[in-house]
């Protein structure tokens, strides 16, 4: 089924007609349901999980209960690119999280499957990835995923509690082993990010602790269970890098987010109390916008949460969705080249797009958020875009 992101007048007319499209209000922030159960109106949408944007703002979210990624383009057309058949050979079984690198392939790991598939721009899908690891050490249930910017993929193995990094034409070179820096162990790793400086940090869930790789192999704890010595941390998942050489860790029992800068300084950044009126319970997904702002999905609180660069935090969607569907655990946040903001509900089977409004001031309202509608529809226009 065709979904096309619409300018505020224009979805209210169609509303009439195709209640699916309708922008729902959450606050000073417009609401567009831009997938659901129904996918692409052939193939089905169940549990998406994870979700990511690339250059060219297209959104790819993977479907872990239907076994399939779909493409949302710029324009709003969804197509699957990715079923259970995989590349044909082997299945893609449970599919996770899902990166695209800089030529445009998309990758994503199969944690039922044990592998990571790519799919190059041109349509070619292969296991780039197996059981196997890297030959001599496994893989198993693979689930975090990262791509550098030279193309370079990092995958993290849940129960093989280990890393890998995988070379564009192939190759993978275990990085991380259950032993952690040989002092703090790793277990359970579950989330992975590459810096643009190419650190790579990786949470691990069980053993409450996130480290940091350099590309010479060096690994040094970043943070532990104590998190900033007054707030704990309890089973990170989440970890997105900031352009400053920090890193952003969740804590997914404790309710709260980390921020260690480049100095390794730790500073708790988000907590329980959200932002002051709506609860945080159980952050679930990071996302550092290109302004700074931080991202995080709630999973049980069924919201997001924006942190703008000074510090002032915002709820941008909440358990009611477009108002007429509603947002159920939401795992995966990602920004477009405009500062929407998209979102998958992994038990409400959809994924919203939250438009982008400006950096909250002491009274937010609707006409902000009709204002930035008509400011992205003279963007899209400037750039040529439906």
């Amino acid at each position: 089924m065709m979904r096309s992101p619409l300018p505020l007048a224009l979805a209210i007319l169609v509303a009439l007609a195709l209640p699916a499209l309708s922008p729902g209000l959450a606050g000073a922030f417009t609401v567009i349901r831009v997938l659901d159960s129904t996918g692409d109106g052939v193939h089905s949408l169940a549990e998406p999980n994870r979700l990511t944007v690339d250059a060219a703002d297209n959104v790819y979210v993977a479907g872990r209960l239907s076994n399939n990624v779909f493409r949302i383009s710029a324009q709003g057309v969804v197509t699957q690119i990715l079923d259970v058949d995989g590349d044909g050979t082997h299945a893609m079984l449970s599919p996770e999280e899902v990166a695209v690198g800089p030529d445009q392939s998309v990758y994503v790991s199969a944690s039922a499957s044990n592998a990571v598939f790519r799919r190059t721009n041109a349509g070619v899908i292969t296991r780039f990835v197996g059981p196997a690891g890297d030959g001599a050490n496994p893989l198993t249930e693979p689930r975090g995923i990262d791509v550098a910017p030279d193309g370079i993929l990092y995958v993290a193995g849940q129960l093989s509690n280990n890393v890998f990094r995988v070379l564009p034409g192939g190759g993978a070179l275990q990085i991380l082993t259950a032993l952690g820096d040989g002092v703090d162990a790793l277990g359970d790793p579950r989330g992975v990010a590459v810096a643009t400086n190419l650190d790579v940090y990786v949470t691990g869930r069980f053993s409450d602790n996130a480290f940091r790789i350099r590309r010479d192999g060096n690994i040094r704890l970043v943070l532990d269970s104590d998190g900033d010595d007054v707030h704990p941390l309890d089973s990170p998942r989440a970890v997105a890098a900031d352009r400053e050489g920090g890193v952003y860790v969740a804590g997914n029992s404790t309710n709260n987010v980390f921020h260690i800068d480049d100095k390794g300084v730790v500073q708790q950044v988000l907590d329980a109390s959200g932002d002051g009126d709506h609860a945080l319970d159980g952050p679930n997904s990071l996302f550092v916008g290109s302004d700074g702002s931080l991202y995080v999905t709630g999973s049980r609180s069924n919201n997001a949460f924006r942190r703008a660069p000074n510090g002032v935090v915002t709820q941008i969607l909440d358990a009611s969705g477009d108002g007429n569907q509603p947002l159920s655990d939401p795992g995966g946040i990602a920004l477009d080249s405009f500062g929407n903001a998209y979102v998958a509900g992994g038990a409400s089977d959809n994924v919203f797009k939250v438009l982008a409004v400006p950096e909250p001031r002491a009274a937010g309202s609707a006409a902000v958020a009709l204002g930035s509608v008509a400011a992205l529809a003279r963007r899209r226009r400037a750039r040529g875009d439906a």
